[in-house]
């Protein structure tokens, strides 16, 4: 109650950057994935304080905050994945301070992604929101600072099964499956209206789905002088709809119908008998929260069990009158639960989707605003 006397905070969004890399000197057990263990907040305090001076000590010091570690996870059997969040001040510049620079300075500070303090890193496996230069293209010609448009594209396919090869970047297997999917990809969007300043696709990995199925997470990229008028998510997921019957087949592959996601953008099947979404982009946010008093049994993380339909069903309610009883309910339109995910052991992350219509006032429909009338409805996200 204290901090409600204390200046309120800025609205503009603070310059988050995800950075994540692999290490390939430390093993990612049980123990390091788990984040209550002492071997995970060891590994976390010093990882965040080696990204803190790399950030500290570069030209991007001024409006520099602060790195935290999220997770570790396995890559590669041996190595270790590390997702981190570096954040900047509200005041940066973005000329100066965006995922490139942030990119460029990582490389540059750890010698070629090669050495972090006393990690050793896969010099090909950095990513600052998604972005990445690989090797071989830095030597070619300089990347434009301005960013491409990059859109994340995932789907699943029900006749290819997530086997530990398959999940496996190394394996022949997972290279094949890599090569045909960016290839069929390549093809739906090297024939549609969208062709003219596409780039390509690739595949950053597979990972189960309902037991038998393989998920699919798919980054496809468009050249900077793109029209956002044109390429947007709402018009790549269209065109990948298009050009899959309806998201029921790409190649060989058959696709669950209801599974396409574009930069977290997706239409039901409900949703576009109803009516035609407008072309111009939604107010979309991803909202996600860990409640501690539900456990993120296999049933709930199903999206087929009853348990599930419940859960989600009655989060979905409570976010929607949430929001229609807020002072952003003129344009709010619904939330939807995406998924439910194991947290801290006994906890479950819940990850939902709100939207507003596309005639909200950004000045007051934006991703502060929709979290402070979240914190504030919830007793300070609390209940």
């Amino acid at each position: 109650m204290g901090s409600t006397t204390m200046p309120p905070p800025q609205i503009s969004n603070p310059f988050d950057f995800n950075v994540t890399f692999t290490v390939t000197n430390l093993a990612a057990t049980a123990n390091l994935q788990d984040p209550n263990s002492p071997l995970h907040k060891s590994a976390a305090s010093i990882v965040a304080f080696q990204l803190d001076q790399l950030f500290k000590t570069s030209q991007l010091k001024k409006t520099f905050s602060s790195c935290k570690v999220l997770s570790f996870s396995p890559e590669n059997i041996q190595d270790t994945r590390v997702y981190a969040n570096c954040t900047f001040r509200n005041d940066s510049d973005p000329q100066k301070v965006n995922r490139v620079n942030v990119y460029r300075v990582f490389r540059g500070k750890t010698s070629g992604t090669s050495t972090l303090g006393a990690y050793l890193l896969d010099s090909d496996s950095l990513f600052v929101n998604g972005y990445n230069e690989l090797t071989a293209s830095t030597t070619m010609a300089p990347i434009p600072t301005i960013n491409p448009f990059d859109f994340n594209v995932t789907f699943i396919v029900t006749n290819l099964a997530a086997t530990a090869s398959l999940r496996d970047p190394n394996s022949p297997l997972y290279k094949s499956a890599a090569s045909i999917v960016a290839f069929q990809l390549d093809q739906l969007f090297k024939t549609s209206q969208l062709k003219k300043t596409f780039s390509s696709c690739k595949v950053l990995s597979f990972s189960p789905e309902n037991i038998q199925d393989t998920r699919v997470y798919a980054n496809c990229t468009f050249r900077n002088d793109s029209d956002p008028q044109k390429v947007n998510r709402v018009n790549v997921y269209r065109v990948f709809r298009g050009k899959t019957s309806g998201t029921s087949t790409l190649g060989a592959y058959l696709l669950d119908s209801n599974s396409l996601f574009v930069n977290g953008y997706n239409e039901t099947t409900a949703s576009t008998t109803m009516a035609p979404i407008p072309t111009t982009k939604p107010f979309d946010f991803n909202v996600t929260f860990t409640v501690t008093n539900l456990a993120a049994t296999a049933s709930l993380r199903n999206p087929n069990s009853q348990l599930y339909k419940s859960a989600a069903s009655i989060l979905a309610f409570q976010l929607d009158t949430l929001f229609k009883t807020s002072q952003l309910n003129k344009t709010f339109s619904s939330c939807n639960i995406l998924s439910f995910s194991p947290e801290n052991i006994q906890d479950t992350r819940v990850y939902a989707n709100c939207t507003f219509r596309n005639d909200s006032d950004p000045q007051k429909v934006n991703r502060v605003n929709v979290y402070r009338v979240f914190r504030g409805k919830t007793s300070g996200t609390s209940t």
